[in-house]
C-alpha cells in the first residue's frame, strides 16, 4: 500500500477486495492488478526494456498465475519479436488462496498459455503435476503439515494416476497421459525440486524411511537418480535444482546441537501440536537432524553445497552425468513437436518404460525406471542390445535378459539402452 504506484494513483495498480482493502492472493503481499491498462503497459514495457538494454535471453516469472493471460501473451509476443529465441517461463499458480479466473489466469493458465497451435514465442510453466507424481507433493498437499509427500518413487504400489502423470511428463505433457493439458513441449518445464521447499534428497530421505527409520543413503541416492533421470528423459525443458547431483541437503543443525543452545536461540521444529514457529527458518525433525523446508533466509550452513557428498556418493554422481549425456544424445528433444509419432510409454507393475525412436543417424532409446517395487517385473519383447548406452544405476545385477524378456528386479533403478 505504500508503493510509489499507489501514491501516483491510489487503488489503481493493485487489486482490492470489495471492501477496498488490498488483496493478498500471493500470500506474500499486495497483488499487482495486471489487467489495469497502465499496469499492463508497465509490465510489458519493462520486460522489453530489460531484454533489449541488458541483452537478457530469458525471464522467469514468480507466481505467474497472478498475471492475467492477456498481459502474459503481450509479454511473450513482444519478446519473440525482439528475439525469436527468447525463453520465458514461470510458476503457473498464485501462491496463496488464488485469484478467481476472471481476475487472473489461475485455473486456466495451462490451456490458455500453452496453445496447441503454432503461435510464436515460448511461454512455459513448471510442471508441478509431474513433480508431485514422481516424488510427492510439498507439505503433504497444499495447506497440509510441512512434511514431504509421497510419489511414485516412494510408494510400494503407486496409484495409477501417479503413474499416468509420470507417463504424461515423459511425453512432454502436463497431467495424466490419458487426459493431458498443455501439449507444447517447449512450454513444459519438468522438474523434481527447486529453491522452495525440500531438496530432493531431503524429500526422499524422509519419505523412504517414513519419518521413522532413516533409510540407506545409497537407496536415497539411487532414488534421486531415478527421479531426475526421469526428468531428463522427459520431452520438454529439463530443470535441475543446484546441488541435486551431489545430493544436497538443507540440514540446519542436529537435534543434539540444538538442545545445547540457550533456550532463546533454539529452533522449534514442526509439531502437530503447535505448527511451525519461525526463527531463522522453518525446520522439521528428521532422524536426529533439523532440516529446513523454507530456507530463503537461512544461514550458509543450511544453504551451502557440501561437496564431500560428491566424493562419498561418486558412483551416483556419475549416474547424473550419464543421464545428462543421454539427454544430449536424444536430439529429437531439440524440436518443439508432437511426440506421438516417435515415442511410446507403458507401465508394468511399478516400473515405467519409455521408447524413443532415434532421429536420423541415431539409435533408438529404451528407458526404464522403477519405484519402491519388490519382486521381478518383466517387459516382454524388449530388445536389449549388448551395445548398451548406459546403465544409470549401480547394482551388480539389476536386470537380466531371457528369451527376449527384460527382467527388472531392483528398486530405485534407472536403466537406459540403445537398440
Amino acid at each position: 500500500a505504500g508503493s510509489n504506484l499507489t501514491k501516483i494513483m491510489p487503488k489503481y495498480y493493485f487489486r482490492t477486495n470489495k471492501d477496498g482493502s488490498y488483496t493478498n492472493d500471493s500470500g506474500v503481499g499486495n497483488d499487482t492488478k495486471s489487467e489495469a491498462p497502465m499496469m499492463r503497459k508497465l509490465i510489458v514495457d519493462s520486460c522489453l526494456f530489460w531484454a533489449e538494454t541488458y541483452k537478457i535471453k530469458g525471464f522467469r516469472f514468480d507466481l505467474m498465475g497472478l498475471i492475467d493471460n492477456d498481459t502474459m501473451r503481450l509479454v511473450k509476443d513482444g519478446l519473440h519479436a525482439l528475439d525469436p529465441d527468447f525463453v520465458s517461463y514461470g510458476e503457473g499458480w498464485a501462491g496463496g488462496v488464488g485469484s478467481p479466473p476472471s481476475r487472473a489466469n489461475t485455473g486456466s493458465v495451462y490451456t490458455k498459455l500453452y496453445p496447441s497451435d503454432d503461435s510464436p514465442g515460448i511461454l512455459g510453466g513448471f510442471n508441478d503435476a509431474g513433480r508431485n507424481a514422481i516424488r510427492g507433493g510439498n507439505d503433504q498437499g497444499w495447506g497440509g503439515p510441512p512434511l514431504p509427500g509421497y510419489g511414485f518413487m516412494q510408494r510400494t504400489d503407486a496409484d495409477d494416476n501417479q503413474k499416468g502423470v509420470v507417463e504424461g511428463m515423459l511425453k512432454g505433457w502436463h497431467g495424466n497421459v490419458n487426459d493431458p493439458f498443455g501439449v507444447n513441449p517447449y512450454q513444459t518445464v519438468n522438474y523434481a525440486s527447486c529453491h522452495d521447499n525440500y531438496t530432493l534428497f531431503d524429500q526422499l530421505n524422509y519419505t523412504l524411511g517414513g519419518g521413522v527409520t532413516e533409510p540407506s543413503i545409497y537407496d536415497v541416492a539411487a532414488a534421486s537418480v531415478g527421479v531426475n533421470a526421469t526428468v531428463l528423459m522427459s520431452q520438454g525443458i529439463a530443470f535441475l535444482h543446484g546441488g541435486e547431483e551431489i545430493f544436497r541437503t538443507k540440514t540446519t543443525i542436529t537435534v543434539a546441537e540444538n538442545n545445547a543452545l540457550p533456550e532463546e536461540e533454539r529452533y522449534i521444529p514442526y509439531s502437530p501440536d503447535h505448527g511451525p514457529e519461525i526463527k531463522d527458518d522453518e525446520v522439521v525433525e528428521m532422524y536426529g537432524k533439523l532440516v529446513s523446508h523454507n530456507s530463503y533466509k537461512s544461514n550458509d550452513r543450511t544453504n551451502s553445497f557440501k561437496y564431500d557428498r560428491k566424493v562419498d556418493l561418486l558412483d551416483y554422481y556419475n549416474s547424473y552425468k550419464a543421464a545428462i549425456d543421454a539427454r544430449k544424445y536424444i536430439t529429437r528433444y531439440e524440436y518443439n513437436e508432437d511426440s506421438s509419432g516417435y515415442m511410446n510409454t507403458w507401465v508394468n507393475g511399478n516400473t515405467i518404460g519409455l521408447y524413443v525412436k532415434g532421429a536420423e543417424g541415431k539409435q533408438d532409446i529404451c528407458f526404464f525406471v522403477t519405484g519402491r517395487t519388490t519382486g521381478t517385473i518383466s517387459f516382454e519383447n524388449v530388445a536389449t542390445s549388448t551395445n548398451r548406452y548406459n546403465s544409470l544405476s549401480w547394482y551388480k545385477n539389476p536386470y537380466s535378459t531371457t528369451s527376449g524378456h527384460l527382467n527388472i528386479n531392483e528398486k530405485y533403478l534407472a536403466l537406459l539402452f540403445t537398440l
